[in-house]
């Protein structure tokens, strides 16, 4: 991953331009990881935050058992 950063760089700076058909496949990957976080972001943004507040609430307890 680090001879491809530093390629990449340098293709945005202009100094060279490669070809190489691993950036396809890294392109791709990001794109489906991208795309993976931000149905969790909007999955998360769904969930029900008053219920998940009440959780700790209810698990709390001395000692002897009592909540």
């Amino acid at each position: 991953m680090g001879a491809y950063t530093t390629r990449r760089l340098k293709e945005l700076r202009g100094e060279k331009i490669y070809s190489d058909p691993a950036d396809d496949d890294i392109s791709r990957y990001t794109r489906q990881r991208m795309r993976e976080i931000h149905e969790t972001l909007e999955a998360e943004r769904d969930l029900d935050k008053s219920v998940l507040g009440c959780y700790p609430v209810s698990t709390m307890g001395d000692r002897d058992g009592e909540s």
